[in-house]
């Protein structure tokens, strides 16, 4: 699947000039790594293969998603990237980097603390990434509950404080800003393999996301991505996810280009509104890019930086 960088956290700005396509010698460098034997001549895909043929049936090797592992993962993101960038905006692509990804995946990381990577593996080889995160300063609709249990909204216009007496939970019987609610959790980067697409990896990591995403902050009432409109695929995926679109943007990621924001709402006991694998009416909203055999980067509605 791809994705489209978030504005939010792209790179150090640079001339625009120097942003856009990927020099032929780095897009070779990286199709070749991706595509040396270890990771093309797996054993449990052949098996897989092999069976679907003799029984008339789709039969797919098993999927394991585990937290990511820098020594064994980022060779393979790095140069994942790459080639996927390329593929969904070829002259108009950019990519993270290195740098980019030791800042928000590493293990070591002293900055982007909230950030989570996962990475999809068959018979141990990496072969599908995603990264997501909480994104807390979300602009409309942000509540804190009472000792009531009610919803109350919040009000930053005094000192900072929640409520509206400036003493923190006040008088009004509003909990301190630990207690608030209304962040949602940002699917920012998925990308799989292109010989692994159609298989399930870019599913397993989408179920994966929501269900240690929600175990993790299980204040969080959203999972939000984006997705370029021209990516059918991916829009079909996150439909059958439950994920529904809300906005379109033109001109995202880049000028002559347009993505879709998608959103996937889960109700405050930790499900999904609606019944989960049915996609909605699609709404009047924002964008982002994904798919089971592309690749997705996305951006916070705020424009502004995560921790």
């Amino acid at each position: 699947m791809a994705l489209e960088m978030s504005a939010a956290e792209a790179p150090d700005p640079v001339p625009y000039a120097e942003k856009l396509g990927i020099a032929p010698e780095d897009l070779k460098k990286s199709t070749a790594f991706i595509h040396q034997e270890k990771f093309t001549n797996i054993a449990e895909v052949k098996i897989a293969s092999a069976a679907s043929i003799e029984s008339g049936t789709r039969v797919t090797p098993t999927i394991t998603v585990r937290p990511f592992e820098d020594e064994v993962d980022t060779d393979m993101l790095v140069h994942l990237d790459v080639v996927t960038a390329d593929e969904i905006l070829g002259t108009k692509a950019r990519i993270f980097g290195h740098a980019f990804f030791d800042k928000h995946c590493g293990r070591n990381r002293v900055a982007h603390l909230e950030w989570r990577t996962l990475t999809a593996i068959i018979g141990g080889v990496p072969l599908g990434f995603v990264m997501y995160f909480r994104y807390k300063g979300r602009g409309s609709g942000a509540f804190s509950v009472t000792n009531g249990g009610e919803r109350s909204e919040i009000d930053h216009s005094v000192d900072g404080n929640v409520g509206g007496s400036g003493g923190g939970s006040g008088g009004s019987g509003v909990r301190p800003t630990s207690h608030i609610k209304g962040g949602y959790i940002d699917l920012f980067w998925i990308l799989v393999h292109p010989s692994y697409r159609q298989m399930g990896v870019g599913s397993s990591l989408i179920k994966e996301v929501n269900k240690r995403g929600r175990a993790e902050w299980p204040l969080c009432d959203q999972v939000r991505l984006y997705v370029m409109d021209s990516n059918v695929n991916a829009l079909s995926l996150y439909r059958t996810h439950g994920f529904e679109r809300i906005k379109r943007r033109e001109n995202y990621p880049e000028i002559g280009t347009a993505s879709y924001r998608m959103v996937r709402r889960f109700e405050m006991n930790g499900t999904q509104d609606g019944q989960s694998g049915q996609s909605g009416q699609d709404g009047q909203g924002e964008q982002g890019e994904q798919g089971d055999n592309g690749n997705s980067k996305t951006e916070s509605d705020d424009q502004e930086k995560a921790e």
